[in-house]
């Protein structure tokens, strides 16, 4: 019988300014309206018994008894208070929303006493709640939509025998989320990062400038270094004309953390033995190298003046494969 109806004053001000309707419209805190004044002459309806009590009008069919069609109206009144607004002042003395330079509407609004910067953090955590929001919506959209379009596979799989059903089961309701879920992660991930470079040019410029900087330094400096073999250990001259001398890369390596290959020594009568100077030979007497087997085999004469035998040494050390000659 009676519709709902809300009605605001015109004259609605916040000290020597008056609000617009797009502040007005954001004042919600009513409360009830125990004694509004009500002209039950004006409320007649045929059929129906009107009565007023505790802020609400009853229209009855049958008097003292509740039935179906009756009606309540309620009242509700928003009371005077102090409420804090961000706007731009319009040329008639009202406020009114600020357009930026994106053309976007700048309208921040709070009940109660609040200073700027507390109006700023505040719609700073309502956008970033409606962002995260949006884009879990997003994220779940998209997760239903892979699902949808790849159900015709797990349908496919109810036409076998047997196995048919429980194929359509696992593969609909275990595989295909599965798969959603791993499409879903990073296309979402890469529409998001595109969002926000868009809406932040700058920072996406500093960001590529860092990242070309670090590939530059990758590519200048660690690539090289990191691409360049390990040295490897060489023998010294001295050690290559010694046949004694111990090479440097036998045995356990412990700057590589494995065991190098032995070098394999030839047998001594294979190796061409340096024969020591005889005892009484002056400096400028000079022996001539002779193979070593071939040494002990033919000894010179004893005939020869000023020869002596030469003393015994030990047998040198195998120092690679086989056996050394006694």
């Amino acid at each position: 019988l009676i519709p709902s109806t809300y009605l605001a004053s015109d004259d609605i001000g916040l000290g020597p300014f008056r609000l617009s309707g797009d502040i007005t419209s954001q004042i919600d805190w009513e409360t009830a309206w125990y004694d509004a004044p009500i002209d039950l002459s004006l409320v007649n309806y045929t059929g129906y018994t009107t009565t007023y009590s505790g802020g609400q009008i009853q229209l009855r069919k049958t008097p003292g008894m509740d039935t179906i069609g009756d009606n309540k109206v309620d009242f509700s009144v928003v009371m005077p208070d102090d409420i804090s607004v961000i706007a731009r002042q319009g040329s008639s003395g009202q406020l009114e929303p600020y357009i930026t330079s994106g053309d976007r509407e700048l309208l921040l609004f709070s009940r109660g006493i609040r200073s700027s910067d507390q109006l700023f953090i505040q719609a700073e955590e309502d956008n970033n709640q409606l962002t995260w929001i949006l884009r879990l919506c997003g994220f779940i959209a998209m997760v239903v939509g892979i699902c949808m379009m790849l159900q015709p596979v797990a349908t496919a799989f109810d036409v076998l025998p047997f196995c048919g059903d429980a194929l359509e089961g696992v593969i609909g309701g275990c595989i295909i989320p599965c798969i959603a879920l791993v499409i879903s992660v990073p296309l979402s991930l890469l529409i998001i990062s595109i969002a926000w470079i868009f809406y932040r040019p700058y920072f996406a410029i500093g960001s590529i400038v860092m990242i070309g900087l670090l590939g530059l330094l990758y590519v200048k400096y660690l690539k090289p270094k990191l691409s360049k073999p390990p040295p490897q250990p060489t023998n010294t001259p001295q050690q290559q004309n010694d046949p004694e001398a111990k090479p440097q890369n036998q045995g356990f390596n412990e700057n590589y953390g494995q065991p190098a290959e032995a070098i394999a020594e030839p047998m001594g009568y294979e190796q061409h033995q340096k024969v020591p100077e005889p005892v009484g030979y002056g400096q400028q007497h000079k022996v001539e190298e002779v193979p070593f087997g071939q040494a002990l085999d033919n000894p010179p004469p004893a005939s020869n003046p000023g020869f002596s035998p030469p003393p015994s040494y030990p047998p040198p050390s195998n120092t690679g494969g086989g056996y050394q000659a006694p």
